[in-house]
């Protein structure tokens, strides 16, 4: 029995010692946090300064609880607010309730520059920033579409209304170079992915949007920059609680406005009166008037209105998204699905079956993650891909179908015969509207693209204060199918009626084609390579120093190339930097330059420089303005000079590579000498 007891108290000093070790080890914190207002605060980071991968966000009234080791220290990470530190005492329990400041550093508006960002009040350049929420309204077939009428300066036309086609064309003040592509330099996430990436781009991934248009604005792209440029940056995992959102959008789009057409009678009289103005004889017979005015012979004398045979009076678009953010200290992730679909607004008929009605679906994925690898070094790994599928007639795209409804007359042919020949006056554009759109077969396009960009971020801090250096490898693929079933029924056109028996006599106009395959394939690469330095400081609160050092090389290659020259990859290299100063957010110097070469040019003139300078004073920030003036808030004046430069030429729509070099077409037929024809 006694020995039963001496067991039983040293089973009790050994919980006891275990009980007091972890009351030494471990602690319960609890608590609220608000903000100076009062307000809680949802989704505020708390961790462990010595274990910053294991943490707590607060719920939705503000609230945490957390275990933490005696001793350590707790912190509070919020965006837009100064971070709180708290060392925990050695108590079992107990209660932290935190007041975060608002920070103003954090809070203070930036804009998105070329290369980096500025703050506001310190751009001289001309940029506009349109707010993504606006680029989310109206219609939803393209970003590109709700541009124009929303930023001074730029110019959109949408000049087609076929799904893939139906976005708008924009110029960034005017057109800037002729005999060279026009088109503004897109960048998202700081690489040029063209205008058809923006118009692919769901417009709920979009964190900020900017567009540069002066010379000081565009010169650190040097040879890009002429036609201006658009900066896209999407959007990234915060800290905090995870978030979903997700939307579905439907749209009913018409005709807003359609050519006025005459009818078969309104065309006649027409006719008749312009025949007779000139000495002539009417085109029709009062016989034969009558026909067309009361509709007597739909074969030889047709009332047809194209337009209402071949268009619908509406049609439907479907978008959708769904994206999740969140994350931690250690590592943020932003991921989206997307998905469109456009109707064409033709009246198809028997295409329905084989699902190769006019239409375009598009589906997107992307996913951006930053993680913390280290206290001073981020890494960004940025992924995103796209499939899209669209269809088409088999021989009309939208151009052949409106040159035939404006080649025909009311009363050329009927839709189709009363024997159920299918009508034509000749091939090509001669061919009916109908029979193009219906008639012909389907051609179907597969593209598919996978973007990606890896970055790594270093902060130098602790050598120079203010001292950062990126690097970043981008690569692009992207792959082009296009599979034709092609086909064409005997077409006629009617020459008389045997008016004995009624047979309509008919002759053929185009040869029947039985149904063919043909299928097309190419596919394009894209390198990037970019390298940057910067470095920002403030001395003594009233001058701020920022320099930019970067360099970048990109190399481009096709698989469909027809001969030796295309078949040259398109390379270009350059450095660019920037220097920025100013004295108490009153005067502001800039300095920018681009130095840019292109295999495109002869050796020896392949670099070209291009430097800027501006001058900023913004007189609001005067305090006598602050105090005397209130209604004014922002008076700035600026002025600004640079060269820019654009290492695109075309000719007719088409690239030109090599424009410098001679070629000779050793085919081409001979030249005649003299008046009597002979060739050398």
């Amino acid at each position: 029995m006694k020995q039963n007891k001496i067991i039983a108290f040293f089973i009790c000093i050994l919980l006891s010692s275990c009980s007091f070790l972890y009351s030494q080890t471990s602690v319960k914190v609890s608590g609220l946090v608000s903000d100076n207002k009062g307000e809680t605060l949802v989704g505020v980071s708390i961790y462990a300064k010595s274990n910053p991968g294991k943490g707590v966000v607060t719920n939705d009234v503000g609230r945490y609880e957390i275990n933490i080791a005696a001793g350590d220290t707790l912190v509070f990470s919020y965006i837009g607010f100064i971070t709180e530190e708290v060392k925990v005492k050695a108590v079992a329990l107990q209660s932290i309730n935190i007041v975060l400041k608002e920070s103003t550093q954090m809070l203070e508006e930036v804009s998105v520059v070329g290369y980096g960002t500025q703050r506001k009040v310190s751009v001289i350049g001309s940029i506009a920033t349109v707010r993504p929420e606006e680029l989310k309204v109206g219609g939803i077939t393209s970003v590109t579409n709700n541009l124009a009428g929303r930023i001074a300066g730029l110019i959109g036309i949408q000049s087609s209304g076929e799904p893939g086609s139906d976005v708008s064309e924009f110029w960034i003040r005017g057109i800037s170079t002729f005999g060279g592509g026009s088109s503004a330099l897109v960048l998202i996430d700081g690489i040029d992915r063209g205008a058809s990436g923006l118009n692919d781009l769901a417009p709920e991934d979009i964190e900020s949007f900017s567009v540069l248009k002066d010379a000081t604005a565009t010169a650190i792209y040097g040879a890009r920059g002429a036609n201006g440029v658009i900066l896209i940056n999407t959007k990234r995992g915060e800290e905090g609680k995870i978030t979903i959102n997700a939307n579905i959008k439907s749209s009913v789009e018409t005709l807003p406005k359609l050519p006025d057409y005459l009818s078969a009678h309104d065309y006649a009289i027409l006719a008749n009166e312009a025949r007779m103005v000139r000495g002539g004889l009417p085109v029709y017979s009062p016989e034969i008037f009558d026909i067309i005015k009361y509709g007597m012979d739909p074969d030889l004398y047709p009332d047809v209105n194209w337009q209402n045979e071949i268009l619908r009076n509406k049609t439907h678009s479907l978008q959708s998204n769904i994206n999740i953010s969140g994350g931690g200290k250690l590592s943020r992730y932003y991921m989206s699905l997307f998905y469109r679909t456009n109707d064409a607004i033709y009246k198809q008929e028997g295409m329905q079956k084989y699902h190769s009605d006019v239409r375009r679906n598009q589906y997107s994925f992307r996913s951006n993650i930053d993680v913390n690898a280290t206290t001073s070094t981020k890494v960004s790994l940025l992924l995103a891909a796209k499939l899209i599928d669209q269809n088409r007639p088999g021989m009309g795209n939208t151009s052949q179908i409106w040159n035939a409804v404006s080649n025909i007359t009311p009363m050329t042919v009927p839709v189709i015969y009363s024997n159920g020949m299918f009508p034509s006056y000749g091939p090509g554009n001669d061919t009916s509207p109908t029979v193009l759109l219906n008639e012909t077969g389907y051609r179907s396009d597969r593209n598919n693209a996978i973007e990606t960009l890896l970055t790594i971020e270093q902060d130098f801090s602790s050598l120079l204060e203010g001292l950062k250096a990126t690097g970043s490898v981008s690569f692009d693929n992207d792959n082009h199918h296009t599979q034709t079933r092609f086909k064409m029924p005997d077409l006629y056109i009617a020459v008389d009626r045997n008016w004995q028996t009624g047979e309509l006599l008919t002759t053929k106009t185009v040869e029947a084609s039985p149904m063919s395959y043909n299928s097309t394939s190419y596919g394009r690469r894209t390198i990037y390579l970019e390298g940057k330095i910067n470095y920002d400081k403030i001395i003594k609160e009233k001058h701020r120093l920022g320099a930019l050092l970067l360099y970048q090389q990109k190399d481009y290659q096709r698989t469909d190339a027809y001969d030796e020259i295309s078949s040259i990859p398109r390379r270009n290299q350059g450095l660019a930097g920037r220097l920025t100063y100013s004295f108490d957010d009153i005067y502001f110097i800039e300095s920018n330059f681009g130095y840019n070469g292109s295999e495109n040019f002869p050796k020896g003139q392949r670099f070209g420089f291009f430097p800027s300078i501006a001058l900023g004073y913004v007189v609001s920030n005067y305090h006598f303005m602050q105090d005397h003036v209130p209604l004014i808030n922002t008076l700035k004046f600026r002025y600004s000079f640079g060269l820019v430069g654009n290492d695109k030429i075309e000719r007719s729509g088409s690239e030109v590579r090599f424009p410098y070099l001679t070629k000779v077409n050793m085919n081409a037929p001979g030249y005649y000498f003299g008046d009597v024809p002979s060739t050398l």
